[in-house]
């Protein structure tokens, strides 16, 4: 039996420490198992795997490797993979490749978001011809070094103060999208429009959830 004060005190301070520890290691187990979850789940998005494939496919893992953490760990199914695409995933990287729409992109090195447009070009399939890619490609570098955009058409100084906000989206594209190219007589972004206007609806998506 401990009775010293300095005992109970080492008794609890080493029962939290295996507390803790405990809790660190089912962290970074369920870390480990969520990842392994979202690398199957992007595999099934980028070779259009369907959903119902999923269904006791945590169990036939379970089997495969039983030994692994993670895939005992794994809990799949149709829905529940409907709804990390549509509810989770998809947003997220709908926002993260939309962001190349935004004025602050044009402030970026055009080797660097070209890439970005090339891909939002490849997901917007239905609303664009993939014949348009080079002429897409080649009006995002003319727009990354064209000096007629203002900057009054993305930004506005608040009254009184020295902060800069970003105005509305919409009305910045309005204005960019209002150019002409006089050598060719027609909207100098015509191509490149198609893919700002899509832009945004992306977080809705193209597809159905379920398939």
């Amino acid at each position: 039996m401990i009775s010293t004060a300095n005992g109970d005190r080492g008794l609890c301070l080493d029962k939290t420490t295996a507390n803790s520890s405990s809790m660190t290691q089912w962290n970074f187990n369920e870390e480990k198992i969520i990842s392994a979850e979202i690398l199957y789940i992007l595999h099934a998005a980028v070779n259009n795997i369907s959903f119902s494939s999923f269904d006791g496919i945590s169990q036939l893992f379970s089997r495969m490797f039983p030994k692994g953490e993670e895939a005992k760990g794994m809990k799949l199914s149709s829905r529940k993979v409907a709804y990390e695409i549509s509810h989770g995933l998809g947003p997220y990287f709908s926002a993260k490749i939309s962001m190349s729409v935004t004025p602050v992109a044009r402030k970026e090195p055009v080797n660097k978001t070209i890439g970005v447009v090339k891909r939002l070009t490849k997901m917007l399939s239905r609303c664009v011809q993939q014949e348009e890619m080079d002429k897409i490609l080649g009006e995002w570098r003319i727009y990354a070094s064209h000096e007629e955009i203002k900057e009054e058409w993305s930004v506005e100084k608040q009254p009184d103060e020295d902060v800069l906000q970003w105005k509305n989206i919409d009305a910045y594209w309005g204005n960019i999208l209002c150019l002409n190219d006089i050598n060719v007589g027609k909207k100098r972004y015509y191509h490149l429009s198609k893919i700002v206007k899509a832009a945004p609806c992306l977080s809705h998506g193209q597809a159905p959830v379920e398939r």
